[in-house]
């Protein structure tokens, strides 16, 4: 029998040569090899005019000044066209942006989508890697799949899961490196943007998002396996607002992520919602401006049982947090905090640390910035420290209950300003430089 290889529309032949024989003949057929494709004296040939994905059976016989010998045994083979990967979508208003990998020999790609429990609907036949889908409706999700057209016909749809989409009005500008023009990449909404980097975002990639509107999200986990992400979140030059959306934690910054914050841009919990507004799990904050704000369920945790979290506060404001018990503004349950300018200012703890709280795994480092109108139901009105504060000589206080009204932190048990352990003060102190606080000291604050 010949070999065959299947490509788009057509079958490449080999077979080897027999001896005394001057000629082949090459048959074909879907049913028996019974079409006279070509007469040719080479060992190979080339059935073209196919119908991709339809089974071909293929039949030689050798040919001399003397006659034809008997058929050879036959061959099957289907002719066909590789499919496109699942495509990568960005959702718009009222419409998605689609795009896939290039599929080699095909000539065009007819462009599917549909809704859930509906047939497919066909959107757009192009000889290009990329379609936008119109006039759908915000809020909608749809279902998005790629066929490749060659000579042969149409591949199967895409491999993998169908890409999904859900056009909403877009809050959000995002960029990949900077914020160029030629470095943006689309305009999402921020649940989108997360859909969108979830599949194609990069390794080793820093990604600006351009907050142009509110939003409200129902809770976006930020981490993908083997893979370091930056993003940074800024503003357009007006202030912008994220609320969550049912209650849910706004950002969970996961392992090998960091999320910058920059000055414009106010992360601010409904009413009620429940959770912090960010959790660290395993990821890194650093807070250059901005708020973090009105949450009942906390501001800012670090860490988890599982992870270790980093956070860096350069600037902005956590304020109005409310928690029923540890650290209403931030809550260093697994990690680090360094604070080197920005305020805590004005959240509440039913039990300790009205503005921070510190376990007795972590470490909170003060080198500036302010922490001032905090309260706690029990201890610490400012900063609880089970585990170690340190306080450098670069600046920053905490106030205690001989600052003005509006300044000082106060405590219903012990420790307007910082209680850690068994030792607490009650005055506005400044604590000296570059001592550690931890659960087995009892001197150093002053």
């Amino acid at each position: 029998a010949p070999s065959v290889t299947a490509e788009d529309g057509k079958l490449i032949l080999s077979w080897a040569a027999v001896p005394g024989a001057s000629e082949y003949e090459v048959y074909y057929g879907t049913n028996t090899a019974d079409t006279l494709f070509t007469t040719t004296s080479g060992t190979t040939a080339t059935i073209t005019g196919l119908v991709n994905d339809t089974s071909y059976t293929v039949r030689l016989r050798a040919k001399n000044g003397v006659g034809l010998s008997d058929f050879g045994p036959a061959a099957n083979e289907v002719p066909w066209l590789g499919a496109p990967r699942t495509p990568s979508i960005i959702p718009g208003d009222e419409k998605l942006i689609v795009s896939w990998d290039v599929v080699p020999e095909a000539i065009a790609y007819e462009v599917y989508y549909r809704t859930y429990g509906t047939y497919e609907t066909t959107s757009i036949t192009t000889s290009e890697t990329t379609a936008t889908i119109t006039g759908l409706v915000n809020g909608t999700k749809y279902y998005v799949y790629v066929q490749a057209i060659g000579n042969g016909g149409g591949s199967h749809f895409s491999y993998g899961p169908e890409g999904e989409g859900t056009p909403m009005i877009p809050t959000v500008k995002f960029y990949d490196g900077g914020t160029s023009e030629a470095q943006k990449i689309g305009e999402a909404s921020l649940q989108n943007f997360y859909v969108w980097l979830s599949s194609n975002g990069k390794n080793g990639h820093s990604y600006y998002l351009v907050m142009m509107a509110n939003d409200t999200v129902p809770g976006i986990s930020f981490g993908f396996a083997n893979s370091t992400v930056d993003i940074t979140l800024m503003s357009d030059g007006t202030e912008r607002t994220i609320s969550p959306g049912s209650g849910a934690t706004m950002f969970t910054i996961r392992s090998r992520m960091t999320l910058t914050l920059e000055e414009g841009v106010v992360l601010r919990g409904s009413s009620p919602n429940t959770r912090n507004l960010v959790h660290i799990d395993g990821g890194t904050l650093v807070m250059n401006g901005g708020k973090i704000c009105d949450s009942s369920g906390g501001g800012v945790t670090v860490g988890s049982l599982t992870y270790s979290g980093t956070f860096i506060m350069n600037g902005g404001e956590i304020s109005g947090n409310t928690v029923s018990a540890y650290g209403g503004g931030v809550y260093v349950y697994s990690g680090t905090f360094t604070m080197n300018g920005g305020k805590i200012n004005g959240n509440t703890a039913g039990t300790v640390g009205g503005g921070v709280y510190v376990s007795n795994v972590s470490r909170f480092t003060m080198r500036g910035g302010e922490i001032s109108g905090n309260t706690a139901g029990t201890m610490g009105g400012g900063v609880c420290v089970s585990g170690t504060f340190t306080k450098t000589s670069q600046g920053g206080v905490v106030y205690g209950n001989n600052a003005s009204e509006t300044l000082k932190n106060s405590a219903g048990g012990n420790g307007d300003a910082v209680f850690r352990a068994t030792n607490s003060k009650k005055r506005n102190a400044t604590i000296p430089a570059n001592e550690a606080f931890d659960s087995t000291s009892n001197s150093g604050w002053d």
